[in-house]
């Protein structure tokens, strides 16, 4: 029997073979999901990147960059930095993608907004907090 004839592999294969195989396979792939950051292979931080240097590094008088990949850590700023700047004022809008909820509505569409500017970031069901202590940069002068 050759490999590419599907209809006898499929019609001949003892039930036991196939189910010892699918046991197999989702072993498998829940080891692999187990350990296996699926964000950390992904190209989100490629565009990240990518973005980060078309407007913000484009901007930076002291930018000075990796020569091989065109990258810097300066480039990506914090959003509270940004008070300084009188205009314009930023206002970035965001999608939170929500898992579960209890409103009707959300049932389809599954995410919410969210707000971020250099003075507030959050949303009118989580409340909002200062840019400054979101994120973990609690660390700025104008955190209390």
């Amino acid at each position: 029997m050759q490999f590419f004839e599907h209809d006898m592999l499929l019609e001949h294969t003892p039930w036991f073979e196939a189910v010892g195989a699918a046991v197999v396979f989702f072993g498998l792939a829940w080891i692999m999901a187990r350990y296996i950051n699926i964000n950390r292979f992904s190209l989100h931080g490629m565009y990240r990147n990518r973005l980060i240097r078309a407007y913000l590094g484009a901007s930076n008088p002291g930018r000075r960059a990796n020569e091989f990949t065109g990258f810097t850590s300066s480039d990506n700023l914090p959003m509270h930095e940004l008070r300084t700047v009188l205009k314009p004022f930023h206002v970035v809008n965001i999608t939170l993608n929500l898992v579960s909820g209890e409103r009707l509505a959300w049932q389809q569409r599954k995410a919410q907004s969210f707000t971020v500017s250099p003075l507030h970031c959050g949303n009118y069901d989580l409340g909002y907090r200062d840019s400054a202590k979101y994120g973990g940069f609690s660390h700025s002068p104008w955190a209390p």
